[in-house]
């Protein structure tokens, strides 16, 4: 299965709205879906985006266990704050 195939399989399953996932990747609705049907490609700085709201979905979409996204995402936010003092 493909990066966008597996996006949009797990949208399908956790029942994410497509139009919210577009508004976060700060990308059209059109854009997107032409992105899930394979018509089209993403850039990597709206893939970020999604990354930074949905750590398992881009984990799951690059065939990783979604838990180390997870994980990870939790890790990187704990960095953040120490650098804030």
């Amino acid at each position: 299965m493909n990066f966008n195939q597996r996006i949009k399989s797990y949208i399908e399953a956790k029942g994410i709205i497509k139009h919210r996932v577009a508004e976060v990747a700060q990308i059209t609705p059109s854009a997107f879906f032409r992105f899930l049907n394979g018509t089209s490609t993403m850039k990597s700085s709206n893939i970020e985006k999604l990354q930074e709201v949905w750590p398992e979905m881009i984990a799951y979409g690059l065939n990783i266990d979604p838990s180390v996204a997870i994980s990870a995402h939790n890790l990187s936010n704990k960095k953040e704050e120490r650098y804030e003092y």
